[in-house]
């Protein structure tokens, strides 16, 4: 259990850094270009290292076995308190550290229409619609909730497709032989007094004798 703490921790944590890195380098501006969205969404690919870590040390741990259901309960449990800590620190970094980090994901998003205006039109989908709802996503309060869930999910599946790589499990081979089952005893292991010893054959009263 403290190994799922511990890389929990060391999930969440890893995440406060890394959307303060991000910050830093200009990926949440309102200005930043196409490509920092897909360098920040590339944290989940570190999730994942902690996820194999956490595994890999309960491995260990159990003298290098480990089977499917150990190793996805040991996934689950550090993305379950990794990402409650990266949340929880998502909304105050969205609300109270960083208010323009939700008008820099609306222009974002604007962005990666652009030029799409006809396909979505031959799709029969209204742009001014589908960009205003995109942003009524974004700004409610909720949003972050389902990114949450929306990423447990997908790790848990990893975790799930990890589990089975690393597994190894315990293999116990019944093989009995006879010789493990016979017993010998001396006559000082029975404890039996000689004088109980009886021949009951001059208790016998032959008839044939009369």
């Amino acid at each position: 259990m403290r190994k799922i703490q511990r890389f929990g921790l060391n999930y969440g944590i890893g995440g406060i850094i890394w959307t303060f890195l991000m910050w830093g380098i200009g990926a949440h501006d309102i200005d930043a270009g196409k490509a920092m969205p897909w360098i920040e969404s590339s944290y989940q690919l570190i999730c994942v290292v902690w996820i194999v870590l956490a595994m890999r040390a309960v491995k260990k741990a159990n003298k290098g076995f480990i089977s499917v259901g150990k190793g996805f309960r040991t996934g689950a449990g550090v993305i379950l308190i990794g990402q409650t800590i990266y949340s929880l620190f998502g909304f105050v970094y969205r609300n109270i550290i960083n208010p323009d980090f939700i008008l820099s994901k609306i222009a974002q998003m604007e962005r990666s229409l652009e030029g799409k205006e006809d396909q979505l039109a031959a799709a029969g989908i209204n742009v001014e619609e589908y960009i205003q709802k995109a942003i009524d996503v974004i700004e409610s309060p909720m949003s972050i909730v389902w990114e949450m869930v929306s990423t447990i999910l997908v790790l848990l599946i990893v975790t799930l497709i990890v589990a089975a790589i690393i597994q190894n499990k315990k293999t116990y081979k019944n093989e009995f032989r006879k010789d493990d089952f016979e017993v010998e005893l001396d006559d000082d292991e029975l404890d039996i007094d000689d004088d109980e010893y009886y021949d009951d054959s001059d208790s016998y009263d032959d008839s044939s004798d009369d």
